[in-house]
């Protein structure tokens, strides 16, 4: 599974077309069927708790503060007795 969110400039003027949907699309159209675009980045961690499965890993990849995304999945894991033991990366 794969969840991509929008992508953000860092100080450089945005480039048109290069979106997070776009990039989600194309993932798919390349053949990896299990692409979930989520345009809020503050909606991920939510996502991936829907997701992820006992036994999964999780990656969080990317710039600025993405990783948010993966101690919220912790946090949330945490408030229901599910989270392994061991820290976000």
């Amino acid at each position: 599974m794969v969840i991509v969110t929008d992508v953000y400039p860092a100080g450089e003027a945005p480039i048109p077309g290069a979106t997070g949907e776009a990039l989600a699309a194309a993932i798919r159209a390349h053949g990896h069927h299990h692409v979930q675009y989520v345009a809020d980045k503050k909606q991920v961690g939510a996502a991936l708790e829907a997701l992820a499965r006992p036994g999964d890993i999780v990656i969080a990849l990317g710039a600025g503060d993405i990783n948010a995304s993966a101690r919220e999945l912790v946090a949330r894991l945490n408030a229901r007795g599910d989270a392994a033991k061991g820290t976000p990366a």
